[in-house]
């Protein structure tokens, strides 16, 4: 089966707490209660093994939260293969109103030493060459630098996995300039790498003219998430969008991992990009927008 490698920097045990309205400043009782091993590659994982697939979840744990996240991975069907280190793991918790309200209280992390920091991007790249695919995801937690991300992408192209990056802000920056094969930003996400805020088929130019073949490789993708919207698929030379479908939501949290993983799959069962997608193939946006050997200056069209 094919082999894919998660890499969740800043894992977490993931609480939702769900009650009927949330009374700031008051005594709130919870219906009911889940936990969950949680960090977006770690989401990522899990999906990955519901689909029979063989997973192995890299990153920092630390402490009892961390057995916590390694036991709870390994008994859905996840290998863990996680780096040790002091402290304690961070629990992210979200309150789900019956309203649909939600308000998420999310912990920084443990710092990681500047020793195990070092040690990473070896045990990365032994895990990395028993697979097809590595998705590195979330936030750097305290003590690693924003490059970090940048470094563990280059480490692991050399191994010959393709590798995908969600991340956002001055870690998204940077670590686009190191390449990788895929990144997944949602919608604000891409405008902050854009500089501001972007229409939709601003954001496919720009990903077209701006990333791919020139700070990614030329066939690189970009999976970016538009919310309720659905997402867009962006190569060099095709563009696909997928509505998202009509259902009751509990609890978005970790949409988008779960899209990441469904995706990666397909790919890596070698379909092809619409139906790896599950969408509907624009080529005709390049109408729209600046063609990389004209000259004309980049339009603003509806999302």
């Amino acid at each position: 089966m094919t082999r894919f490698l998660t890499i969740t920097l800043n894992a977490a045990v993931d609480t939702t707490y769900f009650l009927s309205r949330l009374e700031r400043g008051g005594v709130n009782r919870v219906a009911r209660k889940v936990a969950l091993p949680g960090g977006k590659g770690n989401n990522v994982a899990k999906v990955l093994a519901a689909l029979g697939r063989q997973v192995v979840a890299s990153g920092f744990v630390a402490g009892h939260t961390g057995r916590q996240i390694a036991d709870g991975l390994e008994r859905l069907g996840v290998r863990p293969g996680f780096l040790e280190v002091p402290g304690e793991s961070r629990v992210c918790i979200s309150v789900v109103e019956e309203s649909g309200a939600i308000t998420e209280l999310l912990e920084p992390g443990t710092e990681v030493p500047p020793e195990s920091a070092e040690r990473f991007p070896g045990l990365a790249k032994e895990l990395a060459a028993e697979a097809g695919t590595v998705a590195i995801c979330g936030s750097l937690p305290p003590g690693l630098p924003k490059d970090y991300y940048a470094r563990l992408v280059r480490e692991l192209r050399g191994v010959g996995a393709l590798v995908a990056l969600d991340a956002s802000g001055e870690e998204l920056r940077l670590g686009v300039e190191a390449g990788p094969d895929l990144i997944a930003p949602n919608a604000d996400e891409m405008s902050a790498l854009m500089g501001g805020r972007a229409e939709v088929e601003e954001m496919v130019e720009y990903a077209r003219s701006e990333l791919i073949g020139r700070r990614l490789p030329s066939d690189a993708r970009v999976l970016l998430t538009l919310g309720e919207r659905g997402a867009g698929l962006i190569s060099s030379d095709e563009v696909v969008f997928a509505r998202a479908p009509r259902v009751e939501v509990v609890n978005p949290v970790g949409s988008g991992d779960a899209l990441l993983a469904g995706y990666l799959d397909a790919r890596s069962l070698g379909r092809t990009t619409a139906r790896a997608f599950g969408g509907q193939s624009r080529r005709a946006l390049r109408r729209h927008s600046t063609n990389r050997r004209g000259s004309s200056s980049p339009k603003t069209c509806a999302g």
